[in-house]
């Protein structure tokens, strides 16, 4: 809290006629340096109760998205798969959770690999097969 307190004109005069003006004028000096601090204080303090309230939805920013990241599946632990290539699954113990949509995308990738691999004639799997390894030079 701040208090502002001036010298009242009266006791200015007073001081004036006994010889002390310069104590005056260091007074209305330091007064109008207090008034600066003060305003400077004041917007300090609404910049800091900014920066609090930032901090804090930042904070909630973070709790969301590790909810959304790492979260509760059944009352097990389980990774969301957000397929952002921040998913490095072979470091997870726990079960993988993925959209509808991505799992159809893997199963569909899986058939049409699947389906190359039986449409490949045999001699083409087994070209490194039947090679020797020993050239002619």
């Amino acid at each position: 809290m701040i208090v502002k307190k001036e010298l009242p004109d009266k006791i200015a005069q007073q001081l004036n006629k006994a010889g002390f003006g310069h104590v005056v004028k260091y007074i209305k000096k330091i007064e109008t340096n207090n008034m600066s601090l003060a305003q400077m204080l004041t917007k300090s303090e609404i910049v800091k109760a900014d920066l609090i309230r930032e901090c804090e939805q930042h904070e909630n920013d973070i709790r969301d998205l590790e909810c959304i990241k790492f979260t509760r599946f059944n009352d097990d632990e389980c990774w969301i798969f957000q397929d952002d290539g921040e998913d490095y699954l072979e470091s997870l113990v726990c079960p993988v959770v993925l959209s509808k949509d991505k799992l159809i995308d893997l199963l569909s990738y899986r058939e049409q690999f699947r389906n190359q691999q039986q449409t490949q004639p045999d001699n083409v799997n087994n070209v490194n097969n039947t090679h020797t390894g020993d050239r002619d030079i």
